[in-house]
C-alpha cells in the first residue's frame, strides 16, 4: 500500500469524486463545484489517494491542516476493496504521514452501520467523544446541519462545544 497527495488536475480526480458521491449522503458533503474549488484555492486542504499493487486506486482521505492538528473530513475505500484490512492500512499511513493529532466526525452510533464505522476507528486508535454534542454545519444553504460525533487520535482534548479547535474547524471548513 502507498499514498500520495493529489491535485485537481490529477487523472484520479474523477474516480475520487465518484467515490465521494457514492460514499457520503448529500447532507454530509459539499457540491462538486465547491469540492473542486478547494483544491485550487485552499492551501490547507489536502487529498490523499491510496493505492495497492501496481498503482491500483483503492480510496482517498481529504483533510485540513489546522496547524497543531489535522481535521479528517472524508475517508472512503472502494466498496469492492472494503473488509480486507485496506481501510486500516490506509488510515494508518495517513496518520503517520500527517504526523499530528487528528479530529474527525462520525455518525452517532444509532444504527448498525454507524456502530461498525465507529468500531473501525476505535480499533485504529481513535477515541469517541460520547458526551460532547456536535453539529456539523450545513455544507450548502439548501442542506441541513447534521448531528455527528467527534473522534480523535493523538493528544487532543475538548473543553466543550465551544472548544477553540471545534470553532476553528467550523470556521475553516464550513464557512471558508
Amino acid at each position: 500500500m502507498k499514498c500520495e497527495e493529489i491535485c485537481v488536475k490529477n487523472v484520479l480526480i474523477e474516480r475520487i469524486i465518484d467515490l465521494y458521491i457514492e460514499s457520503f449522503p448529500e447532507d454530509e458533503r459539499r457540491s462538486i463545484v465547491k469540492f473542486r474549488n478547494l483544491f485550487e484555492n485552499f492551501d490547507c486542504f489536502h487529498v490523499l489517494a491510496f493505492f495497492e499493487g501496481d498503482d491500483e486506486f483503492v480510496g482517498f482521505l481529504t483533510y485540513w491542516d489546522c496547524g497543531t492538528f489535522r481535521y479528517g473530513e472524508h475517508f472512503a475505500i472502494l466498496p469492492e476493496k472494503r473488509n480486507g484490512g485496506r481501510g486500516a492500512q490506509c488510515l494508518k499511513m495517513a496518520i503517520d504521514l500527517m504526523g499530528k493529532p487528528m479530529i474527525l466526525e462520525a455518525e452517532p452510533p444509532i444504527d448498525e452501520m454507524a456502530k461498525r464505522r465507529i468500531g473501525f476507528y476505535e480499533r485504529n486508535g481513535f477515541k469517541l467523544w460520547k458526551n460532547l454534542y456536535y453539529q456539523q454545519p450545513a455544507y450548502e444553504d439548501y442542506l441541513k446541519p447534521v448531528e455527528l460525533k467527534l473522534m480523535t487520535i493523538g493528544d487532543i482534548d475538548f473543553v466543550g462545544e465551544d472548544d477553540p479547535k471545534i470553532l476553528k474547524i467550523k470556521k475553516m471548513v464550513y464557512e471558508g
